[in-house]
């Protein structure tokens, strides 16, 4: 037996041997016939029934999904033959307990040398315990199920095809899970080889389990197990496809994809979402909720949506309360919608959109694109080159390592380029905008914070706005503006009409005044302040326009002041 598969595969099998292509390498694919018995064939089988037409379209429909996963090529054939055979029959008794509605003879213990997998299911109503009592139960209902397409994954699941699924998963060489699969890792969640999961029923509002969502495909351990067995079948879902499920959905399921540019979609969706895109990991869609107290007549939806490993889901959309997603380590496009979303990109170039509502949205490693949508919102670009846009709203962004470029858009914001050499625009409102460390420039309504060679431009507001570390450009634009150059050669850019700015700390010698457009040192008057002179005045001379007042130098000169164009 293999010792380097996953522990999760290990727990499901039989025995590595135990599968029907045991004579060739694990992942090679195979063919298997199929067959509805229309007689026993053995004297001592009682209570012996055929499935009717519409039980067999449930078995078709259930080995598709098998296939739909696994290069496992299925092939009906005439009634009695083939290496799977399906038909009713009485439980033998004690040795098949009252509950189970199924079970096979023979699954493939001996891999392609084996007897035929005879599936039965249960035709009796009670039958007498070694204590002599009776005991009854209702015949399994195997209905076929309806639904929509192949990409509306939400089929109206019953107990029968969880059932046949179950027992096909048998007939292909799966065992029920074994340690170390325990608690949730035990249970249908993860494989429908397991029991019922918790997250899967519903509850009136007494607080009473009134019915159960039975998983509607494979899940993510019996997909792992059966591609190990028969390779993956990545034809299945091979185009651009989109995920997407009925308002309220009860479903159980893991996504199987070939690929293709996909998107897990929950915009019709009335409470709020847990998406995330990583192979291997669940979301919570549908009915989500921690409120489960009477008389709150919900199920708890939690991690009901996985997504199998070796799956690459691109995209994902939110709905219209607070949603949580989650990208993977490619470049994913995330909207969170309507709501107070909390977007993570992981690691990829990825673009995120938080849509109205106030957004906590994080790009991680990568080179971002984020857009916080209307309403006050967080916004962290993390490691990579990012742009940064707030959009409406008193946003907090923070440009993360490297070399970001960040635009406040309206409202108060609070903008920080972080380590890097960034671009900062405040947009129109009171911004504070900081520089950190690195080569920065910065614009727009802000105000902007330390450690870097920073370019600033406040726009319409009154601003703060602080260089930092290193030779910082700053130009408060309109407005009254509080600019702190801090360490550093810094330039401070005055223009006439702008308003009046505060130089808080320049540094003769070593900062410079900049006069824009067409102004000269020779049009200005430059007047101390007070006794001690620890302030100037900058005014035209020819309208009294004051344009700035300097402090931290005791006398300015002609030296300081530089005319650009």
């Amino acid at each position: 037996m293999s010792t380097n598969v996953p522990y999760y595969i290990s727990a499901l099998w039989y025995g590595e041997q135990d599968r029907w292509n045991s004579d060739q390498p694990p992942g090679t694919p195979v063919t298997l016939e199929y067959s509805f018995k229309e007689t026993a064939g053995d004297s001592t089988i009682t209570g012996f029934q055929p499935l009717d037409s519409e039980e067999q379209a449930l078995i078709r429909e259930v080995l598709s999904r098998w296939s739909e996963v696994a290069n496992i090529t299925f092939v009906e054939t005439s009634s009695g033959s083939g290496e799977i055979q399906f038909a009713r029959r009485e439980s033998p008794g004690p040795l098949y307990p009252e509950f189970w509605g199924g079970w096979v003879e023979d699954p493939p213990w001996n891999g392609a040398s084996s007897d035929p997998s005879n599936v039965w299911f249960r035709s009796n109503e009670s039958y007498v315990n070694p204590e002599g009592k009776t005991i009854t139960w209702s015949i399994p209902n195997l209905s076929s199920p309806t639904y929509d397409s192949p990409r509306d994954l939400n089929p109206q699941v019953s107990g029968g095809l969880d059932l046949a699924m179950h027992e096909i998963g048998h007939a292909l060489g799966l065992d029920h899970p074994a340690w170390p699969l325990s608690g949730a890792e035990s249970t249908k969640q993860y494989t429908v080889m397991g029991g019922i999961h918790p997250t899967m029923t519903t509850y009136n509002s007494k607080g009473q389990a009134i019915w159960t969502t039975y998983a509607a495909t494979p899940q993510l351990y019996d997909i792992a197990t059966i591609q190990y067995f028969y390779g993956a079948n990545t034809s299945t879902r091979s185009g651009d496809d989109i995920y997407y499920w009925a308002t309220d959905a009860d479903f159980v399921e893991t996504i199987w994809d070939g690929g293709g540019i996909d998107t897990i979609d929950t915009f019709n969706q009335i409470r709020g979402s847990v998406i995330d895109l990583r192979e291997g990991h669940f979301s919570s869609i549908g009915s989500y909720t921690d409120d489960l107290t009477p008389p709150s007549p919900r199920r708890d939806a939690r991690d009901n949506l996985a997504i199998a490993f070796g799956v690459t889901i691109e995209n994902a959309v939110g709905g219209l309360e607070s949603d949580k997603i989650v990208g993977n380590s490619v470049a994913n496009i995330l909207s969170g919608h309507d709501g107070n979303d909390e977007i993570d990109g992981g690691p990829g170039n990825d673009r995120i959109d938080g849509g109205r509502g106030r957004d906590r949205l994080h790009g991680e490693l990568g080179s971002d694109e984020i857009y916080g949508g209307l309403g006050s919102d967080e916004i962290y670009g993390g490691l990579g080159s990012d742009e940064l846009y707030g959009e409406p709203g008193n946003d907090r962004i923070d440009g993360g390592h490297e070399d970001d470029e960040i635009y406040g858009g309206r409202g108060r914001d609070r903008l920080n380029g972080g380590p890097g050499n960034d671009r900062i625009h405040g947009g129109s409102g009171h911004d504070v905008l900081l520089g950190d460390v690195g080569q920065d420039e910065g614009s727009e309504s802000g105000s902007v914070l330390p450690l870097s060679d920073d370019i600033m431009f406040g726009d319409r507001g009154n601003d703060v706005m602080k260089g930092g570390y290193g030779d910082d450009l700053i130009d408060g634009g309109l407005g009254d503006d509080r600019l702190f150059g801090q360490s550093g050669a810094d330039r401070f850019v005055l223009r006439s009409g702008n308003g009046v700015d505060f130089v808080a700390d320049f540094k003769g010698g070593e900062d410079l005044l900049l006069l824009a457009d067409g102004l000269t040192f020779a049009q200005l008057d430059v007047n101390r302040i007070g006794d001690e002179g620890v302030s100037k005045l900058v005014r035209i001379r020819a309208t009294g326009e004051l344009l700035a007042i300097v402090g931290g130098e005791e006398n300015l000169t002609e030296l300081d002041f530089m005319t650009v164009t």
